[in-house]
């Protein structure tokens, strides 16, 4: 709920966007 809410401010996205290109990152690098 938080990362929704927090979304629909511009710069909070571009963190939780960040946040999520890591955990990909963490992913690929685990299924490596």
């Amino acid at each position: 709920m938080k990362i929704l809410i927090v979304a629909s401010n511009g710069k909070v996205r571009f963190l939780v966007a960040q946040e999520a290109l890591n955990r990909n990152l963490d992913i690929t690098s685990l299924g490596k």
